[in-house]
C-alpha cells in the first residue's frame, strides 16, 4: 500500500513543478544516524524561520524537496528528514521509511520516538552559529508527515509559526491533546481531499473538530482530490505559509 502513497503523491509533485525552473542544491546531513536534506540560501537572515518538511509512508527525506523549492517562499532553513523506521515490505535498499506503523493503530511508541527524533532536529537547526536557538519553526507534512506535523508542532517547547497537516490524522487524540504546549493562536491548516481513499475526509473533520474544542482556530481546506497534492492545495499551502511568514511573530 505505501507504494501507492508514494506514486500518487509524487506524480502530483512533479505536475507542480514548473519545469526547467532552477533549484537551490540541498545539503545532505546525518542526525542521530538518519539522514536530512537542508536546503537554505546562500545568505540565511539570523531570525529566518526554520521549516521541517515531513515525507509520507513509505518515502524519504527527497520527496517533498521540488515541492517545497516551488513554492518560493522568503529565505528560511528547509530541513527534509527520513522517518525513523523502513516502511512495512521495504529493506534498507529501497529508502522506503515510516515514522509509525500500523497506519490506523494507536501505536503510540512509534509516534513517540520519531517525534522526539523531531523535537532534536529542531533543536539542532534552529540554533544560530553561536549555539543559540534564534529560529521560529514551521512544522508542515503529508500523510503520516501531516499526523508527525501535529504531534510535534503542538507539544514542542520552541517557538512555532506554525502547523500545516497535508493529508494527515490524529490517532489518538486524547494522547497527542493531552498536555499540548503551542500557544492557541498558532496558525493551523489542514488540507485533505474529499475523496481520499485512504485516510478518509471524515479524520480531517475530527482532527478540525478536536483543536477547535481544545481551543486553536483550525482551518480546514477541503478539495475534489484523492490521497494526493493538487496545485489548487498547494496554493492554498502557499498563501497560508506566506501569510505567516509575512508576520513573523514568534
Amino acid at each position: 500500500m505505501f507504494r501507492g502513497l508514494l506514486f500518487s503523491s509524487l506524480f502530483l509533485l512533479l505536475t507542480f513543478s514548473s519545469v526547467g525552473a532552477q533549484k537551490a542544491p540541498y545539503v545532505e546531513e546525518n542526525v542521530d544516524g538518519h539522514r536530512c536534506l537542508v536546503v537554505e540560501p546562500a545568505e540565511l537572515p539570523a531570525q529566518a524561520p526554520l521549516i521541517i518538511v515531513i515525507h509520507g509512508l513509505g518515502g524519504n527525506a527527497t520527496d517533498l524537496v521540488r515541492f517545497f523549492q516551488d513554492l518560493h517562499l522568503p529565505p528560511c532553513r528547509a530541513v527534509f528528514p527520513d522517518g525513523l523506521f523502513h516502511a512495512p515490505g521495504s529493506t534498507a535498499k529501497d529508502k522506503a521509511y515510516a515514522w509509525y506503523f500500523p497506519l490506523f493503530e494507536k501505536n503510540r511508541k512509534g509516534i513517540e520516538a520519531s517525534r522526539d527524533h523531531l523535537f532534536k532536529l529542531i533543536e539542532h537547526y534552529s540554533r544560530d552559529p553561536q549555539g543559540k536557538p534564534t529560529r521560529p519553526v514551521i512544522l508542515m507534512g503529508f500523510s503520516q508527515g501531516g499526523v508527525m506535523s501535529l504531534e510535534v508542532g503542538l507539544n514542542c517547547n520552541h517557538p512555532i509559526l506554525g502547523i500545516v497537516d497535508m493529508s494527515g490524522y490524529m490517532p489518538d487524540p486524547s494522547k497527542t491533546m493531552e498536555r499540548v504546549k503551542a500557544p492557541k493562536t498558532t496558525p493551523i491548516l489542514i488540507v485533505h481531499g474529499t475523496q481520499d481513499p485512504i485516510i478518509s475526509i471524515q479524520l480531517a473533520q475530527q482532527v478540525q473538530g478536536v483543536l477547535t474544542k481544545a481551543g486553536y482556530h483550525p482551518e480546514l481546506k477541503q478539495f475534489n482530490m484523492g490521497h494526493q497534492m493538487s496545485l489548487e492545495s498547494m496554493a492554498t499551502v502557499h498563501d497560508f505559509l506566506i501569510s505567516i511568514l509575512e508576520k513573523k511573530t514568534p
